[in-house]
């Protein structure tokens, strides 16, 4: 799209101004959603981004637990001396 700016009055270049921020801050924000698609840690088992844990030990929070699949020791251990499941909420 190509015209001459030096015809447009102070209100229009205002309005021209808004608009192409407005348009580059939209495509900015989209290459960023794309990029953090891209770089998304990957688990390495079938290419899927990789879960964080949705509970967390707590004697230990580097050990972490997806809520699927079977329970972890230290979360039996834990829920057996009475510490509540949303207490280790991730």
């Amino acid at each position: 799209m190509r015209f001459n700016v030096k015809n447009l009055s102070d209100g229009e270049l205002v309005e021209l101004r808004n608009a192409a921020a407005a348009e580059y801050d939209e495509r900015v924000s989209h290459i960023n959603t794309r990029r953090a698609v891209l770089t998304a840690p990957m688990n390495g088992t079938n290419g899927s981004p990789a879960r964080v844990g949705h509970f967390r030990n707590p004697t230990d929070p580097k050990q972490t637990w997806s809520g699927k699949g079977r329970r972890p020791f230290w979360y039996l251990k834990a829920i057996k001396s009475g510490v509540k499941p949303e207490a280790m909420r991730a």
